[in-house]
């Protein structure tokens, strides 16, 4: 699964751009942020097994791709309940 996230804000100089996962980095004044955030969540998609890629412009915006990889259905399946409070379970049901 891909999910894309645009803006349309001042974009990233590619200077900057290669740094922008680095712990304490930021595009930002020194009273704006800690340059904590890219770090951090680059940690927790990669902790997920997925991946970040990030396009940036100057004048165009940037662009942010998160990639999961796919799941089988036995995947999806668990954890959930059915409509009764009964959790699901990952194998189909047996013929009687």
């Amino acid at each position: 699964m891909t999910l894309r996230v645009d803006d349309t804000g001042c974009g990233i100089p590619p200077e900057r751009l290669e740094k922008i996962f680095e712990p304490f980095f930021s595009t930002k004044e020194r009273a704006g942020g800690t340059g904590l955030g890219m770090a951090i969540v680059e940690d927790i998609v990669r902790a997920h097994g997925a991946a970040i890629e990030i396009e940036s412009a100057e004048g165009r915006g940037t662009t942010v791709w998160l990639q999961w990889p796919a799941a089988s259905a036995g995947a999806h399946a668990a954890g959930r309940e059915d409509a009764e409070g009964v959790p699901a379970t990952s194998a189909p049901p047996r013929d009687a």
